[in-house]
């Protein structure tokens, strides 16, 4: 049995909370009143825009791609992944 480092395993966990994050913070709607704005309806869409960018499904998919395999530094899969 091959047991993970605990770097390994906060690293894929940060990436994994990274790649929702995008998701939770689009669900919740844009605050009316944001200090250093006087009018935050324009800066509210461009944020709007900006998190639907990342794709919540895709990030899992590329997640597991680079988790497959170990690929610590001077083994062979580091190359592979870095491709």
């Amino acid at each position: 049995m091959h047991l993970r480092s605990p770097l390994a395993v906060l690293r894929t966990s940060a990436f994994a909370c990274a790649a929702l994050l995008p998701a939770l913070l689009a669900a919740q709607p844009a605050p009316q009143k944001v200090l250093g704005y006087t009018d935050f309806g324009p800066e509210a869409r461009i944020e709007e825009k900006f998190l639907a960018v990342p794709d919540a499904r895709r990030a899992g998919e590329e997640l597991k791609e680079l988790t497959a395999a170990p690929h610590m530094a001077a083994t062979t899969e580091d190359p592979r992944t870095a491709k």
